[in-house]
C-alpha cells in the first residue's frame, strides 16, 4: 500500500448518513415482570447505562426497636446511552401526563437552613 497524495480539487467520498431503523413493537406476554421498589445504582460504563433495581424486605419486628430490613438486588439492566435518554424522555411525558390528572403534585422547594441565598 502507497501513501498517495488525492489529487487538488478533489475530495473524499460523503460518509453514508446514518437512518435509524424502523422498529416495530411486538409485545411477548411470555416474558415475566419483575416488581421494585427503588433504583438503588445507577452507573455508566463505556456507551452502557447500568441500573440496579431492589425490593425491600422487611425484618421480623422487635419490640422498642425501629423497623429494620434489606434491600435486596431484584433486577441489573443494562442499556446503552440512547436508550437511558429515551427512557428518561418517556419517564418526564409520564410524570407531566400524571401531573396534569393530578394524581402526582410537585411539591414547593423549601429552603434549608444554611444553605446558600
Amino acid at each position: 500500500m502507497t501513501n498517495q497524495a488525492m489529487p487538488v480539487g478533489q475530495s473524499f467520498p460523503a460518509a453514508p448518513k446514518f437512518q435509524q431503523p424502523q422498529m416495530t413493537y411486538v409485545d411477548r406476554p411470555d416474558i415475566s415482570e419483575t416488581f421494585a421498589d427503588s433504583v438503588a445504582r445507577l452507573s455508566v460504563e463505556g456507551f452502557n447505562a447500568k441500573l440496579e433495581f431492589v425490593v425491600n424486605r422487611m425484618d421480623d419486628p422487635k419490640p422498642a426497636s425501629l423497623p429494620t430490613g434489606k434491600a435486596m438486588t431484584a433486577m441489573r439492566l443494562v442499556m446503552p446511552l440512547p436508550g437511558l435518554v429515551d427512557l428518561h424522555g418517556k419517564i418526564g411525558q409520564l410524570i407531566e401526563s400524571m401531573k396534569a390528572k393530578g394524581v402526582i403534585k410537585q411539591m414547593p422547594m423549601v429552603p434549608q437552613a444554611g444553605g446558600i441565598n
